[in-house]
């Protein structure tokens, strides 16, 4: 029997800000190469976007500070500590919709603001 594939009809983030971060917009860019998973900060050794390279020593990114579309999937308005949501967008949808074609490609989203803190998800 042939399994039917259910539609991809929404696609969201949510995540707790639990460090303080400078308001303004945090945008979810989705990611082209694997970086890590789980909260890291600019240029720890967790791995988030450094100038060059992943978390791996023999990895480089593609592009100074890290590997990611330059489009953003989605975008919010974060101000001080708590619960926010990025999405569903059309955008999203379609991330979702590529990745579960093509897994391989599914390095998630970074959620980046403008204090240079990210998270990778």
């Amino acid at each position: 029997m042939t399994q039917m594939k259910q539609p991809v009809i929404e696609a969201k983030v949510d995540r707790e800000i639990d460090e303080r971060v400078k308001s303004g917009p945090w945008k979810a860019a989705k990611l082209t190469t694997f970086i890590a998973l789980g909260y890291v900060m600019l240029g720890s050794l967790m791995g988030c976007p450094k100038p060059k390279g992943t978390i791996f020593p023999d990895k480089f990114w593609n592009r100074p500070g890290g590997d990611f579309e330059a489009t953003s999937s989605a975008s919010t308005e974060v101000q001080g500590l708590r619960a926010y949501e990025w999405g569903s967008t059309d955008q999203m949808v379609a991330d979702v919709k590529m990745w579960l074609d093509n897994p391989s490609s599914n390095h998630g989203w970074l959620l980046m603001g403008n204090d240079n803190a990210c998270q990778a998800i």
